[in-house]
């Protein structure tokens, strides 16, 4: 047998026994981290083709997948050991939210470990990090299905992440001061009439409604479209509009109350959603569109309006057969 020195990368789970047999099978044979892969030539250049044709087992031979986890492999020239499958970390730290309001919330974190089930008195550190450093480390003790609820109170605001030593589950959360919005708007209903929208806004200070006087601009893409037009809000904050889209959109609109600004997108203001589309020219016309038509009916998002009619010589009254 040939004497050979190994490598420094050589695997120890595989035993060579014939230097010589190994270099003729050459890539014939190729070793993976968990399969060993047999090209259709490996019989006949490792020269057993000849034996297996005496005993009877010759054939066409075909290309070989062999798994290292399970057993024993014995090969031309090589031995391999199996090799043990790694043992999976069944562990998670999740948060019961990913926002929380500072000096009212409380912050809640689930530890799931069931395959590291603690003894009584022993501990688990959670490190706590606050915006990329250092905050606080707290002891845990999992109960006897491997799992703990830790809570959380007073933490000031900024950005937060968890993590358990020895593991690599993490999580993130965020604590922030929650402040009431100094102008608010809100798109309560639109039509679409030509190239007229009309519509009907819903505006709040500090999440009360509005009343008086505000101004709205007409934007499409972010350039100015026309002048400000003065609109004036009832009790309840709502007040109605009309704006001309002409161009592509899509469009918004920009609100001014004083020196409070608010902005507020129209949906399917573009012209492609803004175009009807007649789906019936005989008798009646309709037509359809994807914004609120004049005494249109709604039907899965798609609204139909009557568009006329057609005095057609002929007119379908019923389809019988296909």
């Amino acid at each position: 047998m040939i004497q050979q020195n190994l490598t420094a990368s050589y695997d120890s789970s595989v035993h060579i026994s014939d230097f010589s047999l190994i270099e003729k099978l050459g890539d014939s044979a190729l070793l993976g981290k968990w399969f060993v892969f047999l090209k259709a030539d490996w019989p006949q250049r490792s020269g057993m083709e000849r034996l297996l044709a005496v005993s009877g087992l010759s054939g066409a031979a075909k290309p070989a997948i062999l798994f290292r986890g399970r057993e024993e492999l014995s090969l031309p020239g090589v031995t391999i050991s199996p090799i043990a499958l790694p043992r999976s970390e069944l562990v998670s730290l999740t948060s019961d939210k990913t926002l929380y309001r500072a000096h009212h919330d409380t912050v809640r974190l689930l530890i799931a470990a069931p395959q590291h089930r603690q003894p009584a008195g022993a501990k688990l550190t959670l490190h706590l990090s606050l915006s990329g450093n250092a905050y606080a480390d707290y002891p845990l003790t999992l109960d006897e299905y491997g799992m703990c609820l830790w809570s959380l109170t007073g933490l000031p605001e900024g950005v937060y992440e968890a993590t358990l030593d020895g593991f690599e589950a993490a999580v993130s959360f965020e604590i922030a001061e929650y402040r009431l919005a100094p102008l608010h708007a809100e798109l309560v209903q639109q039509q679409l009439s030509g190239e007229t929208l009309r519509y009907t806004l819903a505006i709040s200070a500090f999440g009360q409604p509005y009343t008086g006087s505000i101004e709205a601009e007409l934007q499409e893409r972010g350039q100015r479209t026309g002048g400000r037009e003065e609109l004036h809000c009832d009790r309840e904050g709502k007040c109605r509009g009309i704006a001309k889209l002409t161009g592509a959109g899509p469009y918004t609109l920009n609100i001014f109350a004083g020196d409070r600004t608010a902005s507020i997108a129209l949906k399917g203001s573009e012209q492609e959603r803004r175009e009807t589309l007649t789906i019936s020219e005989l008798g009646e016309v309709r037509e359809i569109s994807l914004l609120p038509l004049p005494q249109s009916n709604v039907c899965r998002g798609i609204y139909i309006a009557r568009g006329g009619s057609n005095n057609a010589p002929f007119t379908v009254q019923r389809v019988v057969g296909s």
